[in-house]
């Protein structure tokens, strides 16, 4: 049975992120009359990148502002001065059948110090919400103080399930306002703005 949860799921996750709105509609209709179930799959592990795009640490790092990871995240420096964050999944779970649903936690998070005045910003406890397509997190290890951190753009992301795992890659990651806005007022510079594009994404996840 759970093997064939997990299988559902992958399928399934495909499905939300594949059909338009109008087919996710339609799809969603049918599922309502035919009263189907809803399962909700375990998330075993895995891990989520998001690559900068090229200019974003030159950009944040002239403002004065240099971007760390905290533990169990990491870092990775790569060409032409862009940066990979790679975060840890600590769970979540996916439901089985549309509507899209479900979320995906983890570990570890970035921190945004200010090089003049020692002032310092943490992000962390990322949340993926599949229904929303966004990215929460919290500021400074207050759990009351989760915020829409990132939109999550799929139009030209690629889809790769396996048996018991599934890969999204190439997903747009969009500061929101309401990050930008935080951030720019923790850290007195006027460097972020909504919709601003900081990357892109990676997710591979275990069922």
């Amino acid at each position: 049975m759970r093997r064939f949860l997990r299988v559902a799921a992958v399928t399934a996750t495909v499905g939300l992120f594949l059909v338009p709105a109008a087919g996710a509609a339609s799809a969603a209709a049918a599922t309502h009359h035919a009263k189907a179930p809803h399962f909700h799959v375990p998330v075993r592990g895995g891990s989520t990148s998001i690559t900068t795009k090229l200019g974003v640490v030159e950009a944040v790092l002239a403002a004065g502002v240099a971007p760390f990871t905290t533990a169990p995240a990491s870092e990775a420096l790569l060409t032409n001065g862009r940066l990979r964050f790679t975060f840890p999944v600590s769970g979540g779970s996916i439901q089985t059948t549309l509507p899209p649903n479900g979320h995906v936690n983890h570990r570890g998070g970035i921190k945004l110090f200010k090089l003049t005045g020692g002032t310092a910003v943490k992000i962390s406890n990322f949340n993926i919400n599949l229904a929303a397509r966004s990215l929460t997190g919290i500021l400074n290890n207050n759990p009351a103080a989760r915020i829409k951190i990132f939109s999550l753009g799929l139009a030209h992301a690629n889809f790769n399930p396996g048996t018991h795992s599934i890969t999204v890659s190439n997903i747009t990651v969009s500061l929101t306002s309401a990050a930008a806005n935080a951030l720019n007022q923790a850290l007195g510079v006027p460097l972020f703005h909504g919709g601003q594009v900081i990357g892109i994404a990676k997710t591979h996840v275990t069922l």
